[in-house]
Formats: C-alpha cells, sequence, structure tokens
C-alpha cells in the first residue's frame, strides 16, 4: 500500500519531475531534510526518510554512479547488486564450503565478522575521497557529495549513512570495495564472501584466520575508522555449522536459523491480523505468504512450509466464518 507522499508526488507527477529537472539543470537542487523514527526489523532500526523528490534524485544517481563502480568490486561482493542477493551468497558459501572441505572430509575454518555500527561510521570525507577517484564530472560529484554529507550519525557527528537510502548501499559497497581486494590480494584469501557489512573467510589453518583477526581490525581501523563487533566475531568449523545470512550450513544439510523462522512466521501473524480486522491486505498477504515459502524451499524447510500453509488455511477458515 502507497504512503501518503507517494501518492501526494504522483498526483503532481508531471510537475515534480520538471521542477525536479530544472532545478538540476540550473544548479539550484538542495537536498531536502529527513524524517527519522525508528523501527523494530526485528532489531531497533534508527530510519532517516528523505523526501520523495530526493528519493526520485537517489535512484537517478544509482543508476549514473553504479556502472562506474561495478566493475571494480569483487565477485564475492552480494549486496544490493543486479543478479547477486542473499539467496546467491549463500550458494556462493555453499559452494566454497563443500569445494574447502572437500565435499566434508576434510576440516575446514570459517570466520565469519560484522563491522560494528557500520552505516552510523561511515566518514564522509573518506568516502568522498573514493567517490573523486572515479566521478570527473564537477556537477554530478556535486550532487552526490550533496547526499552523502544530507545526513548526520544520530549522535550529531558528521558522518554515517542514513539506511533509509537506496544510494546508502551503494556507497557502502564503495566504501568498502578497497578492503575486499585487500583481504583477496594480500591477506590472499581464496575463499571470501560480503554481504553489506557481514563477511566470512574460508580457510584450511585455523592458525591463518585467528592471525587474521587481527590483521582485519588493524585495517579497518587505520584505513576506514570502523571496527568489529567484539560479540559477531566466530570461528567455526563446517561441521559445527555455519550461520550467515539467516542460514545455517553443515556438510549436506542447509537449515533456516531459528530466529529467521520465528520471524517470518511472526511476519506472516501480523499481517492475518491486520488482514482480519481491515479486510485489505489480502494481495500483500498473499505475496508474503510466497516470499516466506520461497524462503523456506532454499533449505530443509518443509515441515516450516507444511506448518506455515496449515496455518494460513486455518486462519482464512476462521475468518470467513
Amino acid at each position: 500500500m502507497a504512503k501518503q507522499d507517494v501518492l501526494d508526488f504522483s498526483m503532481r507527477l508531471e510537475d515534480e519531475l520538471f521542477d525536479l529537472a530544472h532545478d538540476l539543470g540550473n544548479g539550484s537542487y538542495h537536498h531536502g531534510w529527513y524524517e527519522r523514527f525508528y523501527i523494530h526489523d526485528p532489531k531497533r532500526r534508527y530510519i532517516s526518510k528523505a523526501s520523495v523528490r530526493d528519493r526520485v534524485l537517489h535512484q537517478a544517481l544509482v543508476g549514473v554512479v553504479e556502472p562506474m563502480f561495478d566493475p571494480t568490486f569483487i565477485f564475492d561482493s552480494f549486496s544490493s547488486r543486479k543478479g547477486k542477493g542473499t539467496h546467491a551468497a549463500i550458494d556462493r558459501l555453499e559452494d566454497f564450503l563443500r569445494r574447502g572441505s572437500r565435499n566434508g572430509s576434510n576440516t575446514i575454518y570459517a570466520l565469519k565478522c560484522d563491522v560494528s555500527k557500520f552505516f552510523d561510521s561511515i566518514q564522509h570525507d573518506v568516502l568522498m575521497g573514493m567517490l573523486r577517484r572515479r566521478i570527473i564530472d564537477e556537477p554530478l560529484l556535486g550532487l552526490v557529495g550533496q547526499v552523502v554529507t544530507s545526513h548526520t550519525s544520530h549522535q550529531g557527528t558528521s558522518c554515517g549513512l542514513p539506511l533509509g537510502n537506496v544510494t546508502s548501499q551503494l556507497f557502502a559497497n564503495i566504501y568498502l570495495n578497497g578492503f575486499d581486494h585487500w583481504v583477496k590480494e594480500h591477506l590472499r584469501v581464496r575463499w571470501y564472501i560480503r554481504f553489506c557489512d557481514d563477511f566470512i573467510l574460508l580457510h584450511e589453518s585455523r592458525q591463518f584466520l585467528e592471525s587474521a583477526i587481527v590483521q582485519i581490525d588493524s585495517y579497518l581501523s587505520q584505513h576506514l575508522h570502523l571496527q568489529l563487533h567484539p560479540y559477531k566475531v566466530s570461528l567455526r568449523t563446517y561441521q559445527q555449522g555455519i550461520d550467515f545470512l539467516g542460514w545455517v550450513l553443515r556438510p549436506s544439510v542447509r537449515t533456516m536459523r531459528t530466529k529467521t523462522c520465528r520471524r517470518l512466521s511472526h511476519r506472516v501473524d501480523g499481517l492475518v491480523s491486520q488482514y482480519r480486522e481491515t479486510g485489505t491486505l489480502q494481495e500483500r498477504f498473499s505475496e508474503t505468504v510466497q516470499s516466506c515459502l520461497a524462503a523456506f524451499d532454499h533449505g530443509q524447510g518443509f515441515r516450516n512450509q507444511e506448518r506455515l500453509i496449515h496455518s494460513v488455511r486455518q486462519m482464512k477458515f476462521k475468518n470467513l466464518q
């Protein structure tokens, strides 16, 4: 269901687009303010929502800037890229684990890391330095700079990218691109995957990965002003199970993380409750159920599928009565 600000913009679409094009053409465009609020998805997140007018510009900028940088990204960077995504990342990791362990016959170790407060910690000056290396058009660079500096972290410092901007995902990949190449070319890690600020290194040697933690922490701190999350660094074997992006991978089996199953179930339950009250969310409800079923279908989720289908049938039956 479209939000009111989107509906209002759509009602004046032609005039709004002409005005935006006019401001961009004569250099009078200025990025607006953000609406700020918290969501729980599932953890508490601070969202900064730009106006629809600014979001239209963000989308246009991604269309222009992304082709300049995407060819420089490593293949195994999977967040917010065409032909990539969560399931492709899981498939790739599973392929790496099978090859590295020779189908489970050898021990392979996985070092999983997460950057602490990643989007809030991105330094504007560091990011702009990266952008200037490839964007030579000054008016375009000026617009990109406005988007980068339009937001400050909720602590009030001149850093951070808003979670609500489509540009933030692209800027995040640009910000960590040098790190990706450093892991591949300096540490010489053959099996490495990154999805936004979550990343995994695989190696036959536990000692190698233990020493890599110190080097990674040093690189992130010195070059990017980032820190590893102290409670989200783990080192496990394939046999113990590798937890990544909501899935746990073991030899010959892939299962959905319990918290992920619970979150999907709660999501469906919430939509069912709204549907019962208003009777207007049937299409969205159907799309969500299909999305959940598709998620379960990527692993050993048959029991979850059966429970979800049974639950939906019961809820629909009760609703009809």
